[in-house]
C-alpha cells in the first residue's frame, strides 16, 4: 500500500488586467491557502515572453477581505507601499485596487 502524503498547494500566475485576483478567489475555494503576488503588480516571468507584470498583492488582499477571509495584511498600511512601488523609476505596476482606494480618500476627506 502507497502511503497517502498531504499536498499544500500554492499559487502564483500572471497579472492580467481586470482579472487578476479572479484566479485566487477560485483557488480559495478549491483549498489553496498559499498565493505568490507583487507589491504593485511590478516583475515579470521569466517563462512567460512579454508578460507584463505579477497580480498585485492589494489586489490580492483587497479581493479576500471582500469575501471575508482573514489575511492578516492590514490594507491601510498597505496601499502607501504599493503606491511608492508603482513610482519606482523603470517599473510597469499592475492591479487595480490601488489607484482606486487611493483616489477614493481625497473625494471622502471633501465630503
Amino acid at each position: 500500500m502507497v502511503p497517502v502524503v498531504p499536498v499544500a498547494w500554492a499559487l502564483a500566475w500572471p497579472g492580467k488586467p481586470r482579472a487578476a485576483a479572479r484566479p485566487a478567489g477560485a483557488a480559495y475555494g478549491a483549498g489553496v491557502r498559499v498565493f505568490d503576488a507583487a507589491i504593485a503588480g511590478l516583475g515579470g516571468c521569466p517563462f512567460a515572453p512579454g508578460a507584463t507584470g505579477n497580480v498585485a498583492t492589494e489586489d490580492v488582499v483587497w479581493m479576500f477581505q471582500r469575501m471575508g477571509v482573514h489575511t492578516g495584511i492590514d490594507l491601510e498600511k498597505l496601499l502607501p507601499v504599493a503606491l511608492s512601488a508603482a513610482a519606482l523609476p523603470g517599473g510597469m505596476p499592475g492591479g487595480r485596487v490601488r489607484e482606486a482606494l487611493s483616489a477614493a480618500k481625497p473625494a471622502a476627506a471633501a465630503q
